[in-house]
Parts: structure tokens; sequence; C-alpha cells
């Protein structure tokens, strides 16, 4: 936790800061104000990221199977796609939300370079396996 806290980018969470900062000095923590005061957080944050949600679950379904507020998750979600903490794209015509981010010009190229050196591969052994065929009954 005192790493964690170190890390720069920690002061653009605050209430994260607040939390690290709670339990690594010295003070004995009271847990109903502790819970009081970061529960909202907290439930938020697990209930969403500790539970496994389809990439294209319905945006209308995984509130209800979270158990929490259809306003309040949209509200969240779009919270951490500002913030850029996660990538999503809510699609409300479908009420669908997409997880998947959009990919780089250069790792666009790299798979279909890495794609097409497979597919040149198994057409060179497809060849060589049909010219030796060939061969054994030419004889």
């Amino acid at each position: 936790m005192c790493r964690r806290k170190l890390v720069k980018d920690m002061e653009k969470i605050q209430n994260y800061l607040d939390m690290l900062t709670a339990f690594t000095t010295q003070e004995l923590l009271n847990w109903s104000e502790f819970c009081i005061r970061y529960e909202s957080v907290l439930r938020t944050e697990t209930d969403i990221f500790n539970n496994k949600v389809d990439p294209l679950e319905s945006d209308k379904r995984w509130p209800q199977l979270l158990d929490l507020d259809i306003d309040k998750a949209e509200e969240y979600l779009s919270n951490l796609v500002v913030s850029k903490t996660v990538y999503a794209k809510i699609d409300r015509l479908e009420g669908v939300v997409h997880f998947t981010s959009k990919k780089m010009p250069k790792e666009v190229l790299n798979d279909w370079s890495y794609n097409t050196r497979n597919l040149m591969a198994l057409i060179n052994q497809t060849s060589h396996l049909i010219n030796k065929e060939r061969m054994i009954h030419g004889v």
C-alpha cells in the first residue's frame, strides 16, 4: 500500500489516495466512519470490476445483474470513460456496451503482418506437401 500511495497518478484519484493515507498512517481506523465515508466508492468499484460481465452485455442488463441502479451505473461508466480509466462505447439504440478499445494503426498493421506471415507459411507447407505427393505418385 505504501508503494501504491507513492505512484504519481494516484493524485488524480483523490478518494483512493485518501483511503491509502488512512490505511498507512499510525492512527487506528474507526471502521463505521470508514464504511460511511468510502462505501459508495468501494461498492460500485467492487460490484463492477469483481464480476465477470460479458463485454457485449446489454447496458440495461448488467446493472440488474450487479444489483445497481441503471442511471447510476451508466453515469459511473461514463465517468470512467471520460477519465480514460476504461474504454467503452455505449450504443443506446441497441442497448449494448462495447469494452473493446480501438487499436492504433501500428497494432493493426502488426496484426495484419503476423496473419499474412502465418498464411504464407501455411501456403508454403501445403505446396510442399502437394509437390511431395506428385513426386511419390509420379514415379
